[in-house]
């Protein structure tokens, strides 16, 4: 397995290091580097950033910068028949750093910000929580899809169900990280809120049975997070435990499920109801005999039959 480092990262991971080391007083590393550096200005102009790159990429090795990868990918056995090479690129701010898996999935590309070499605990917490990510993807039992048909939605609900797929999926891996006594990337407690941030309608002691039950779980495959994504009902249903009448009304207005009455994704349910005027409500019924106030509806349906009642007034 060949591990490449992008020149754009081993440079900027060694400028940041000299750096450093100049603040705590200048070593016989430093003194090497600015001489190997200063040699590089001596060669002809048009293999100078060939030679550079070699001189970066020689102390980044020798710093041991390349330590922290090799240590995690010894915990990934899997990695040996099925994966050729890692390219390590530079990432231009931490929010882009990621691992990514080729279409042949026998390559795996890891964006890593330079600053992030410098905490070894947290980076190799985090490098291991990425590669749990290819190791789930090539996992035949995860059974992990690149494209999947999300409907017709509109982007924001794209979005939405994307976020929460993320969410299920890394409280997945950092439980099963956690039970392997390792250090998550996140803290159970940040992990739990950030959880709660995308269900704010689900009842906390609800949504921590869920949270529970998905950091505890032993396998999940794509398709059952898809599903817990796309539909909130789904994942309540899953991994709530209580009376099944209570969970039937209480689940049914979550953002992202379906409105009874046009059957779309809705994120913006009505409120109050039952202060509605009589006569809106009989117009639902009579249309849709079998609704209860219970069921809720979004509020372009709402507006649609207020809508209808002014109308009629007219």
């Amino acid at each position: 397995m060949e591990i490449l480092y992008d020149r754009m990262l081993t440079e900027d991971v060694v400028f940041l290091e000299i750096k450093r080391r100049e603040v705590i007083g200048r070593d016989d590393v430093v003194r090497k580097y600015y001489e190997e550096h200063k040699e590089v200005y001596e060669k002809q102009e048009e293999f100078r950033e060939k030679f550079f790159e070699r001189l970066h990429e020689k102390f980044f090795l020798k710093f041991g910068f390349d330590k922290p990868l090799l240590n995690i990918l010894s915990e990934f056995k899997e990695f040996k028949e099925r994966i050729r090479t890692i390219i390590a690129f530079k990432a231009l701010t931490s929010s882009q750093e990621e691992a990514s898996l080729n279409s042949d999935s026998d390559k795996i590309g890891l964006r890593l910000h330079p600053e992030h070499f410098f905490n070894h605990k947290h980076f190799e917490a985090f490098l291991r929580h990425e590669l749990k990510h290819i190791s789930d993807m090539l996992d035949e039992g995860f059974g992990y899809k690149r494209r999947n048909k999300l409907g017709n939605l509109s982007p924001a609900q794209e979005n939405v169900i994307r976020s929460r797929y993320k969410m299920i999926w890394d409280i997945f891996i950092d439980g099963r990280i956690s039970r392997e006594g390792e250090e998550t990337v996140v803290a159970r407690e940040e992990r739990f809120r950030e959880f709660e941030e995308l269900y704010r309608t689900i009842p906390r002691p609800r949504l921590f049975t869920i949270f529970e039950s998905v950091w505890n779980a032993e396998k999940i495959t794509h398709n059952e997070i898809l599903e817990m994504a796309k539909d909130a009902k789904v994942m309540t249903r899953r991994y709530s435990r209580g009376d099944e009448k209570e969970l039937k009304e209480e689940e049914v207005m979550l953002p992202g499920a379906l409105c009874p009455l046009c059957r779309f994704p809705t994120f913006n349910w009505t409120k109050n109801l039952h202060e509605e005027e009589e006569s809106v409500l009989v117009a639902i019924k009579a249309d849709y005999p079998w609704w209860d106030l219970r069921q809720g509806l979004c509020e372009r349906c709402l507006e649609v039959y207020k809508l209808r009642g002014e109308w009629l007034r007219v």
